[in-house]
């Protein structure tokens, strides 16, 4: 089993039926999503302590996009979901490339918040910094459930502190100061056309913007209130990097 005395790093994770995290991870579905607000436990030793949860069933397909490291071994998926939904079943694309079947037979009626996990060869994921992930349900007339998901890379076990750091420098962009009183920079490091989104805590785009090449672009946040706010960018390629921002005053 490939995974077995590999070291992990949680590279990337998805609160599903939040804006913010569902725009930043350019999130889409279809309109015949059913909106699920559970208040219930996850099954097996902790089923009596119930805790809110939201998320969507999903009757066809959902697809977006998660920030691995380059150098990896492989990726970990770990969706939490609804298991009062028998039998959920679906094809697993990365970068339209089908990777398998993820499959979840059977049900539980008193504790039904689960974990699963789905594991991506590195075939799929070398040297990549985002992929683009599409989820097709094959399970006839039961939805395909997700409240949250979490991406794990696999890294060499040799020297993975080592891998992470250089990984991180990898990124196509460099976006800084990430604390400012007003005006951020983006950097570019290639020649490929990039736009940018900034987004405020509530998911409400409040600026966008245009660039060509390998030139640094920047943005004056002078006029919006102190707070978080989140940079989209994404290349002309399809990859998104995303970035927090702290605006203080």
């Amino acid at each position: 089993y490939y995974w077995q005395g590999a070291e992990t790093i949680l590279t990337d994770s998805l609160d599903i039926g939040k804006l913010t995290d569902e725009t930043l991870h350019n999130y889409t579905t279809s309109n015949s999503k059913v909106a699920l607000h559970l208040y219930a436990a996850y099954e097996g030793e902790k089923y009596l302590e119930k805790i809110s949860h939201d998320g969507y069933a999903i009757p066809n397909m959902v697809e977006w996009t998660a920030q691995i490291l380059p150098q990896n071994k492989g990726v970990r998926l770990l969706r939490t979901f609804d298991y009062s939904f028998k039998n959920q079943k679906a094809k697993v694309y990365v970068d339209d490339e089908l990777v398998g079947e993820w499959l979840n037979p059977g049900l539980n009626m008193n504790g039904y918040i689960r974990d699963d996990i789905f594991d991506i060869p590195a075939q799929y994921t070398y040297g990549k910094s985002f992929i683009h992930i599409k989820i097709v349900n094959t399970s006839g007339d039961s939805p395909w459930t997700e409240l949250y998901y979490k991406v794990y890379t696999r890294v060499d076990e040799t020297g993975p502190i080592t891998d992470v750091s250089v990984s991180v420098t990898e990124k196509p962009f460099r976006v800084y100061p990430t604390i400012t009183k007003g005006g951020i920079q983006i950097q570019a490091t290639d020649d490929k056309d990039w736009s940018w989104q900034v987004f405020d805590l509530n998911g409400k785009m409040i600026q966008q913007g245009f660039n060509q090449g390998a030139m640094t672009g920047g943005i004056d946040l002078s006029q919006q209130a102190s707070g978080i706010y989140f940079v989209r960018i994404m290349q002309a390629d399809g990859s998104i990097q995303a970035e927090k921002v702290v605006l203080t005053k």
